[in-house]
């Protein structure tokens, strides 16, 4: 299906391409379809595009790109409306980051990452109220002090 986008102009995504996220995001309830777009090649930031609002995309970025040591932990039962029933389930763990005017500013909030079934595309915003996370971490300044990437079994810690 063809997509009008205000960033992109005019994009065409196959449907099972097309990610659900039930509650929508914050200050963005009502919009509940989006897809995922390449920023550059070689890029680690990507844009998740609105299929239902062409003006709203939002910058995000995979945490192991830029803060090693970023971890939550989230039960089980939170993440149902988005597994699959079985074990078929991958997922992606991305956080939105914000770009001021001055791009070497920007941060990423580390409390509402994004958890992505990439086999079934349903996804879910985890807002985080019991850590003492920034709403605003320096995004450059962790690329800058990481030697290696982790991978998601690392970053997100799921209980039972």
């Amino acid at each position: 299906m063809k997509y009008d986008t205000t960033r992109f102009g005019q994009v065409e995504i196959a449907d099972d391409m097309i990610i659900s996220m039930g509650q929508g995001i914050l200050g963005f309830a009502k919009l509940r379809k989006y897809f995922i777009l390449d920023h550059a090649p070689g890029s680690p930031f990507k844009w998740l595009q609105s299929a239902e609002d062409s003006g709203v995309a939002f910058v995000i970025c995979e945490p192991g790109n830029f803060k090693r040591d970023y971890q939550i932990s989230i039960k089980w039962s939170e993440l149902t409306t988005i597994l699959n029933q079985g074990d078929n389930n991958e997922l992606l763990v991305a956080l939105m980051v914000a770009i001021p005017e001055d791009p070497t500013k920007m941060t990423a909030n580390l409390r509402a990452p994004l958890i992505i079934n990439l086999v079934n595309l349903k996804a879910m915003q985890y807002v985080i109220l019991d850590q003492e996370l920034p709403l605003k971490f320096p995004v450059l300044e962790g690329i800058q002090n990481l030697e290696n990437q982790p991978q998601v079994e690392e970053i997100l810690k799921i209980k039972k």
